[in-house]
């Protein structure tokens, strides 16, 4: 059914228009460059998308590293506390 809409649309958009850029010109069907930009901006929007996921994704093991020193530091102060008890109990 989408293949035959986007026919369709070839179709009834196959006129040739001229485009103006940088001091250029192109000639180019209507329906070619309404897909093109269409894909252009599918491309860009899933670039954004995985760069949103790769910095959401470090974020979270960078709070996950931050967590697990946390936790580290904690027990070690506890072993220095335990340490200092013992030392002070053998005096």
């Amino acid at each position: 059914m989408a293949f035959v809409l986007f026919v369709i649309f070839i179709v009834q958009n196959a006129g040739r228009i001229s485009i103006y850029f940088l001091g250029g010109e192109a000639h180019i069907s209507l329906s070619i460059l309404l897909v093109l930009t269409f894909l252009i901006g599918a491309l860009c929007g899933a670039i954004f998308f995985a760069v949103n996921a790769f910095l959401l994704r470090r974020k979270q093991q960078h709070s996950l590293y931050i967590r697990q020193v946390e936790q580290e530091n904690k027990d070690l102060k506890q072993q220095l506390v335990q340490n200092a008890n013992v030392e002070q109990q053998q005096s």
